[in-house]
């Protein structure tokens, strides 16, 4: 996953919105790896 390419933060922050509301627990795992990257 490019999860930090620039081109899709504003998808990302859709996705990520997506997955608080719905997948707490993918949402930490993903965000969690997109900080360490």
């Amino acid at each position: 996953m490019n999860a930090c390419k620039k081109s899709n933060i504003t998808i990302d922050r859709k996705i990520m919105a997506y997955l608080i509301v719905n997948k707490p627990e993918e949402f930490n795992a993903i965000f969690s790896t997109a900080i360490g990257a």
